[in-house]
């Protein structure tokens, strides 16, 4: 993955624990704590990338396909 991926991903990951409840403040979320207002999350999009699992060659039969 591109090195801006991994920022986007780090940004929408402390975005996503500011937007869940904690023990801590009382089943509040931090955002709510902190702004006043629920939060929104119908905004929300999943995003991901193609994955590849590793088959050992034992395990490959003559036809398969490598990757």
């Amino acid at each position: 993955m591109p090195k801006i991926s991994w920022v986007e991903i780090v940004v929408t990951t402390v975005y996503l624990l500011n937007c869940c409840m904690t023990e801590g403040i009382h089943m509040v979320t931090p955002h709510e704590k902190y702004f006043g207002v629920k939060v929104d999350l119908s905004h929300l999009t999943v995003f991901s990338n193609i994955t590849f699992l590793h088959v050992l060659d034992e395990k490959h039969k003559k036809q398969d396909p490598k990757s």
